[in-house]
């Protein structure tokens, strides 16, 4: 009976060719565009969960609560936590310190490059995470001071193709020289890893940036990153409700005399991509509410192509009424003429499943390319499960909606009617009816979203910043210097030597760039004489003389900076915005006073 249903159901498709292209364009294009959105939303949910003992490992957030009330969330902690936390809670299996340099120099034979995404860190970083290993030993890579594990792009980089292990490879940090030994070499970090790095430096190394004992035990230099690793079954939340009293024991006395607190609280490996909002953070991080708006708009171009099949089937009712009436009369139950219906169905279904692979495999790298650094070209999805579940999904359900209700109603056609008059049904379609007025909301819907989304990013592009950045490049010099006056000569002579360049209109020196988050320099600024209640916190920039003729930005009051006045050592210029909080009742009215 299935062959026989089968080929009736091929045969009735190849008959109906228009019918059927159509159908089949639908359905393919509907399933491309849902098997491209699941591929990112695969990725974006992918991260961090290759790791073996990913279910148990979390990072340590701190908030942090100052005595002037403002309050701050932080990836970082003290070094002196991650023992104290092992040592008194059974439940911590393993701990794992990480302190990160933004950037160094690394020299080997002359070969120079800046290095970005270092961090000095522990043997357990090997027990914690799961990353690829290439050569050395994992439980010793790290165990010596003055040890670096490189990754493989920057293995590359210094040593071609000869073995790195054993060589000792120099890297400056800021106003330290290190020579450190090549022990291992790994894998880059794979895109789903929310833990990027170049390379990996020993945590006892530390000594000679922060001085022999900072590293271990204190409870007051909170530069560290923390993750553990919890024993299976363990609660998480029982742990996290012991640390206010863990911390009031460590650091209560020192905090409540200076009015200030810190609270612990623990973020899942698998959570920090998509949910953790936490400051210092080191690369960019996903959006939920992205995955969710995609999931959703993939699962509405899927409706689109089902509901255009069930539209087009009905409405072709007429046209097969004469074959339900002929089958009926000759024994058909109608139960048999459901199955052929819903066979058709699935038959199409998986003719345009195919098809939608195929497109599906060819637009794959158009689609990587476009998603730039939020995609993930080297995530294979044949090999996930979500995949496999989503294909089976969209069979089942696609023949199922697509089928069922067309099914019901060819198959519910009177043999007597359809042999007496030229209609089969007389009854409306009113769920039809629906389903169109359904189908065109969704795609009036999509196209109006799309619509506003290019409104919102052409108005990026295009609004007013009040500053010029066109024909602008910016040049990140490594922070390598041995004395603060050093670093002034070399930026003045790399000024210079820029300016005698016929096609360099202006040069400027800054601390951040226009549009960078300004977290080099911070400060709770008042006027000189007001109280503290009314200190403001504020972003600050270094910048020189020549910064706001090279953006083009306008002063609504006062004047640029000026090295004529030797007085503008200690010149500071503000927004509008700081202005006002200041106190200011107009821009005019903040010049020459002074602020703390």
């Amino acid at each position: 009976m299935f062959t026989a249903y089968s080929k009736i159901a091929i045969r009735n498709l190849a008959r109906h060719k228009t019918f059927l292209l159509i159908n089949t364009i639908g359905l393919v294009v509907g399933i491309a565009v849902c098997l491209l959105i699941l591929n990112y939303t695969i990725g974006e949910r992918s991260v961090d969960k290759f790791h073996k003992h990913a279910d148990f490992v979390y990072r340590i957030q701190d908030d942090h609560y100052a005595s002037n009330g403002l309050s701050s969330s932080s990836v970082f902690s003290y070094p002196a936590l991650g023992p104290a936390i092992k040592s008194e809670y059974p439940m911590v299996r393993d701990v794992v310190r990480m302190y990160p340099v933004d950037e160094a120099v690394m020299d080997y034979k002359g070969v120079q490059f800046k290095e970005e995404k270092i961090y000095f860190t522990e043997p357990s970083f090997f027990n914690v995470f799961s990353f690829p290993q290439i050569e050395g030993n994992p439980s010793s890579m790290l165990n010596t001071p003055n040890s670096i594990v490189l990754t493989r792009s920057v293995a590359k980089r210094y040593f071609g193709n000869e073995s790195a292990l054993g060589k000792i490879i120099t890297m400056r940090i800021a106003v330290v020289r290190l020579s450190l030994l090549v022990t291992g070499i790994m894998d880059d970090p794979p895109k789903n890893s929310h833990l990027q790095f170049s390379s990996l430096i020993s945590y006892s190394t530390m000594h000679e940036l922060a001085g022999p004992d900072l590293p271990e035990t204190s409870w007051s230099w909170a530069q560290i990153i923390t993750y553990i690793l919890l024993a299976p079954g363990t609660d998480p939340k029982v742990l996290e409700l012991q640390l206010p009293g863990f911390m009031d024991r460590h650091t209560g006395k020192t905090l409540v005399a200076s009015h200030e607190k810190d609270v612990l609280s623990l973020q899942p490996l698998k959570d920090i991509y998509l949910h953790a909002a936490v400051g210092c953070e080191f690369d960019h991080h996903g959006s939920p509410l992205a995955v969710y708006s995609l999931s959703v708009i993939a699962v509405f171009i899927l409706m689109i192509a089902w509901i255009n099949y069930i539209n087009l089937t009905t409405a072709r009712g007429i046209y097969r009424a004469k074959e339900v009436g002929v089958k009926k009369v000759l024994g058909a139950s109608r139960i048999q003429l459901i199955y052929q219906f819903l066979l058709e169905s699935a038959v199409l279904n998986f003719m345009a499943i195919v098809l939608g692979i195929g497109v599906y495999a060819l637009t794959l790298p158009f689609f990587n390319n476009i998603m730039g650094h939020i995609g993930y070209p080297e995530i294979n999805i044949w090999l996930t499960y979500s995949f496999w579940i989503a294909l089976i999904s969209i069979l089942i359900l696609g023949s199922l909606i697509s089928g069922l209700y067309p099914a019901f109603v060819l198959s519910s056609f009177n043999p007597s009617r359809v042999f007496k008059s030229k209609s089969a049904n007389p009854r409306k379609f009113n769920l039809r009816q629906a389903l169109v007025v359904f189908q065109f909301g969704i795609s009036v819907g999509l196209v109006t979203a799309t619509f506003i989304v290019f409104r919102q990013i052409n108005f990026m592009r295009n609004k007013n910043l009040g500053i010029n950045l066109s024909n602008t490049i910016v040049i990140n010099p490594p922070i390598v210097k041995d004395v603060d006056s050093i670093r002034q000569r070399q930026v003045s002579i790399l000024i210079d030597e820029l300016n005698k360049i016929p096609l360099v209109e202006k040069v400027s020196f800054a601390a951040s760039i226009p549009g960078e988050p300004l977290g080099v320099f911070s400060g709770v600024i008042r006027q000189v004489g007001s109280s503290l209640s009314d200190a403001q916190s504020f972003k600050i920039n270094m910048v020189d003389e020549q910064y706001f003729e090279l953006f083009g930005n306008t002063f609504v009051a006062g004047r640029n900076f000026n090295k004529d006045f030797g007085t503008d050592k200690n010149a500071v210029v503000i927004n509008e915005a700081a202005s006002a909080l200041l106190g200011f009742r107009t821009p005019n009215l903040a010049i020459n006073k002074e602020i703390f």
